[in-house]
């Protein structure tokens, strides 16, 4: 729904900007011991086109998996009155919500509380959004009307709460197993370099990495802290590059006595109390100029305060020494060792096959019989819309007259199982697009309605319905609701009857929404004029005490999401046996045969998913395997052939680090990690 979409910043923006702000890779003494960190930034290892396709293709696999999780999920969802384009569309932004909020957390590898605030915040921005768009009825009506208590529509759907399981489960399984088998076999170069810092420390707990190293290795790593030189330093021709250790600070380095002598009390007070203020580097000078000496006076004085003072003493030139702008909060950092990737790739097969098992379970509690009489029979647009068995499926073609005129056609039935009241009647046109801006605004604000809820200006027709033929009728009367959503209602209708009995009552009192039938009124004028009414339109379908309200007409009013589309007919509260002979009669109208539209009537019992969900149940089981043997390969690796600490697993193959070492060095003799290198390699 466009209001949704344009949310979208605003609710994702917090956690990911709290995670730019607060990140920190590697600690302060891994950045202060390693200088040869910071080459990373320097040549590009952090940002560049191989980064930029590995953050795409990432986010190609995160929308498949939301794409597929959510198309396994739109048919059962259809049935339960969840598929139309408000409900399912606002199901579909919650999922997509939920797993970029995941993301922003898993590569965020500095927890700390600030960090729980921002995803807190964000779906607490999330959460307004929808109480004010969704939940206060004049802001509803102002915006979007049909968008009105869809939230309780969405929660009360058990399909919903295992689609927002689902999708960042998997997520995390992807992104886990994908994190720790580039660490394993194609580790960067800072992460090597961070290995031989820890074991030469002796505090190296990596995971895999905790190997015996030999003696030549612990000499190696034991000498290249002492010799590893600046990732600043360049080729000196004319001498040897300075090693961290070689620099001496300046004599008065640190030395604030001469403000006690310089600076007047008031303002040394002011300094003190506010230890983040400094003086400039100007103001030192003017300070120097007016150094404590026996002559002193307080003629002095007051220049050097004078000139301070002109000088801005006040500015903020020393960083915020405080613990949140030092980046020294209390705070947790995330190693994704072996052993966490263990146990949550573990936890999430579990999680999946346990829900597979689940969604399998209560999608046998439900049966489906589909009935095919217009077009020709193939696959539906949408992957998995049905999962019945052959010998439910029935084809027999009863197409529409050319002429408009209606076409009755008998179709026996043989039930293929049994079917426990009540059953649904569902028609199901495939591919029939609602989901047009166009046709979806016809139904809205800007549309019908206006209309719809007993507003009926014959000035303002044109302005909501601009097309013609969806406004006047060939014979010159207005249309009454006028717009595409209005005039294109389905109108074909059934009967369905034990053979040689009579026909079935068919219970229409549960098809539209209670919230969106309370809404629906017809105009002070109901019934005169040079008006089309619908009961005129639609005889054979909506009487006149019933108008708008009619409980399939205000069901039509809500677009489909995807082009499947699938209408509620009604109920029969009636049981069917397997092996029983039953007559459905159809009386074709609706003409879409020319458009290479489908039409089928649905015979569904309800389930607790809604209709059945074999093909979900087994993908997710799938899913869990799949990730469990990804667990036991971790496992297996770790184990059976460990990695060397600070090394590529390919020796035979430049790792990234080395081949960033042959950029970096150029060739220069004093890069003692790549004389390591040869030394382990030799």
């Amino acid at each position: 729904e466009d209001m949704e979409r344009a949310s979208y910043n605003f609710v994702l923006a917090v956690p990911i900007i709290m995670t730019g702000v607060l990140e920190q890779d590697v600690s302060e003494d891994e950045a202060l011991e390693n200088p040869r960190l910071y080459e990373s930034g320097r040549l590009g290892l952090d940002l560049n086109a191989i980064k930029l396709v590995e953050m795409l293709m990432s986010a190609l696999v995160h929308s498949c998996v939301i794409g597929v999780v959510m198309m396994m999920v739109f048919h059962n969802l259809n049935i339960v009155g969840a598929g139309d384009y408000y409900t399912f569309g606002t199901i579909v932004f919650t999922v997509l919500v939920v797993a970029m909020n995941y993301r922003a957390a898993f590569i965020t590898r500095t927890w700390h509380w600030l960090t729980l605030i921002g995803q807190l915040i964000s779906y607490a921005i999330y959460l307004v959004f929808l109480i004010a768009y969704c939940l206060i009825q004049p802001l509803t009506n102002i915006f979007q009307p049909w968008m009105y208590l869809v939230p309780f529509q969405i929660v009360s759907q058990p399909l919903f709460w295992i689609s927002v399981i689902t999708v960042p489960a998997l997520a995390i399984a992807i992104d886990v197993l994908k994190a720790h088998f580039l660490y394993e076999f194609y580790p960067d170069r800072a992460e090597l370099l961070l290995e031989e810092w820890r074991l030469s420390k002796g505090d190296f707990n990596g995971g895999t990495l905790e190997v015996s190293p030999t003696p030549e290795d612990v000499r190696i790593h034991a000498q290249a802290p002492i010799t590893r030189v600046s990732s600043y330093v360049f080729d000196h021709p004319e001498g040897e590059p300075r090693t961290p250790g070689s620099y001496i600070a300046h004599p008065s380095a640190g030395d604030t006595s001469l403000l006690a002598t310089a600076v007047p009390n008031a303002n040394l007070r002011a300094i003190q109390r506010k230890g983040r203020h400094a003086l400039s580097y100007e103001n030192m000078q003017i300070l120097e100029a007016h150094g404590p000496s026996e002559e002193s006076t307080s003629d002095s004085d007051a220049l050097a305060e004078q000139s301070i003072q002109a000088r801005d003493v006040e500015k903020l030139n020393r960083p915020d020494g405080r613990a949140f702008a030092q980046q020294k909060l209390p705070h947790y950092q995330l190693e994704w060792t072996w052993g966490k990737v263990m146990l949550a790739s573990s936890a999430v097969g579990i999680l999946l096959v346990c829900l597979g098992l689940l969604v399998t379970l209560l999608g046998n509690t439900s049966a489906e019989v589909r009935v095919q009489y217009s077009g020709e029979p193939g696959s539906s647009t949408v992957p998995f819309d049905w999962e019945g068995q052959d010998t439910a499926f029935f084809y027999h073609p009863c197409v529409e007259n050319k002429d408009g005129s209606v076409k009755t056609c008998d179709v026996p039935i043989i039930m293929p199982q049994d079917m426990e009241p009540p059953i649904l009647l569902m028609v199901h046109m495939d591919p029939f697009f609602q989901n047009f801006p166009s046709y979806i605004a016809s139904g809205t604000t800007s549309g019908a309605w206006p209309q719809l809820t007993g507003k009926f200006d014959e000035n303002d027709l044109s302005k909501h319905c601009p097309l013609k033929v969806t406004r006047v009728t060939e014979s010159g009367d207005l249309i009454f609701p006028c717009g595409q959503q209005a005039t294109s209602f389905f109108d074909d209708t059934f009967e369905l009857r034990r053979t040689g009995e009579e026909a079935f009552d068919i219970s229409e009192s549960k098809i539209a929404s209670p919230v969106d039938l309370d809404r629906m009124a017809n105009p002070a004028n109901y019934g005169t004029g040079d008006v089309a009414w619908l009961y005129e339109r639609y005889p054979h379908v909506i009487n006149k005490s019933e108008g708008v309200r009619n409980q399939r007409f205000t069901d039509w009013m809500r677009p489909a999401a995807l082009p499947s589309m699938m209408k509620d007919m009604g109920r029969i509260n009636v049981p069917l046996k397997k092996g029983e002979a039953v007559t459905l009669t159809i009386n074709s109208r609706y003409n879409v045969s020319a458009l290479g539209v489908k039409k089928e009537l649905m015979l569904i019992t309800l389930g607790p998913l809604g209709g059945s969900s074999d093909t979900f149940g087994r993908f997710l089981i799938f899913s869990g395997v799949a990730v469990l043997a990804s667990a036991c390969i971790v496992l297996l690796l770790h184990y059976l052939c460990p990695r060397t600490p600070g090394d590529s697993r390919f020796r035979g193959a430049l790792s990234r680090r080395q081949v960033c070492e042959v950029e970096s060095s150029s060739g220069s003799d004093y890069d003692t990690d790549d004389t390591a290198d040869e030394s382990r390699n030799g």
